[in-house]
């Protein structure tokens, strides 16, 4: 796999990630019955129940720190190159 094809797939992990976690946001922890009250089914961005335990304010399409962690491990793992440096993880 050349460089370009290796970044491409990278980005695409990154953005559908990002794009589930934002799917997902509103309905975290939630049981499927307070989610079918709430939301029915959701299939779009929405925002999070004004009472929600962690995501209450939230627009609607907000990632979590979900992605947030994945992309500062993804700026780690470019930055460290061949050895992954765990110092930088945990700082």
């Amino acid at each position: 796999m050349d460089t370009g094809e290796a970044i491409d797939r990278a980005m695409g992990a990154l953005v559908g990630g990002a794009l589930g976690d934002a799917l997902g946001m509103p309905t975290q922890l939630l049981s499927p019955a307070r989610i079918a009250e709430l939301y029915g089914q959701v299939e779009d961005f929405v925002a999070p129940a004004a009472d929600h335990p962690v995501s209450k304010g939230l627009a609607a399409g907000s990632v979590t720190d979900d992605t947030e962690q994945a992309l500062l491990l993804g700026r780690i793992l470019v930055v460290s190159g061949d050895r992954f440096d765990h110092a930088r993880w945990v700082s």
